[in-house]
C-alpha cells in the first residue's frame, strides 16, 4: 500500500495529516478534521481492531477539510455536514480507488 501523505492541500489551504493511536475521548472514531489548526488525525488504533481502510477514512476527512477550506461547513448546520460528507465519500470514493 502507498504510504499515506504527510499534508494535502485542499482550495490553497494546507492541511497536515497525522496518526494517532486513539481519540482523546475513545468514541470510537476513526479520524477528525480540526479546521483551527488545519489538521486531519488519524486513528490507528480503531483501522487495526475492525481492518478498516486508512485511506477511506482519509478521503472522508478530506472532505470535511475542503468544506472548512471552501467555508460551505459555515452554512450546513446540524448532521448536514456529516450527511454531505457521506454523500460525496459513497459516490466518490468508489471511483478514486479504480482510478
Amino acid at each position: 500500500m502507498k504510504k499515506l501523505p504527510k499534508s494535502v492541500v485542499l482550495a490553497g489551504r494546507k492541511w497536515d495529516v497525522v496518526l494517532s493511536v486513539c481519540c482523546e475521548d475513545d468514541a470510537g472514531c476513526y479520524g477528525e478534521t480540526r479546521a483551527d489548526t488545519s489538521t486531519i488525525i488519524l486513528y490507528t488504533a480503531i483501522h487495526e481492531r475492525y481492518k478498516a481502510d486508512l485511506r477511506a477514512t482519509l478521503f472522508h476527512e478530506m472532505c470535511h477539510a475542503a468544506l472548512a477550506s471552501t467555508g460551505v461547513n459555515a452554512v450546513l448546520k446540524g448532521g448536514a455536514e456529516e450527511a454531505v460528507v457521506r454523500a460525496l465519500e459513497a459516490a466518490l470514493w468508489p471511483a478514486l480507488k479504480a482510478i
